[in-house]
């Protein structure tokens, strides 16, 4: 008899792969510490577009193209509230004090968050960008 209460294993892998990817630099591979690891995902998290991860589709912001530029329309009371609600449901290891998007043209450039670690309250803040790439020509 199955114990419903079990979680399957590939819950639990993509769980402790998650876990574990969190303290190594995604651009190196080396090992990272906390206040790093916080900033790194909190960039991953806000330039994932809800959707682009297959098997958690629900993580992420709405208001990024597939591009990774920002959705045309945007207002800063919706980048902050999708903001605010991925990082609450997503981060646990920050309280977020400010959401502050910055616009060029009506265009979403980028978003500053501005947080404290709810372990040691230490603060700290990360930009993150959504700009496009520039083209190689």
């Amino acid at each position: 008899m199955l114990d419903e209460k079990a979680v399957p294993i590939s819950k639990w892998l993509m769980k402790t792969f998650e876990e574990l990817m969190t303290d190594i630099d995604r651009h190196t591979g080396k090992l990272i510490g906390r206040a790093d690891s916080i900033k790194q995902s909190i960039e991953a998290l806000l330039r994932t577009r809800k959707g682009e991860r297959l098997f958690r589709p629900q993580i992420g912001v709405s208001f990024q193209s597939p591009k990774g530029t920002a959705e045309p329309g945007l207002t800063p009371e919706i980048v902050r509230d999708q903001c605010a609600e991925a990082l609450a449901q997503y981060e646990p290891r920050i309280e977020v004090k400010d959401i502050q998007p910055r616009f060029v043209d009506d265009q979403l450039e980028a978003v500053t968050i501005t947080y404290s670690d709810v372990d040691d309250g230490a603060e700290g803040s990360v930009e993150v960008h959504y700009t496009a790439w520039p083209s190689k020509g």
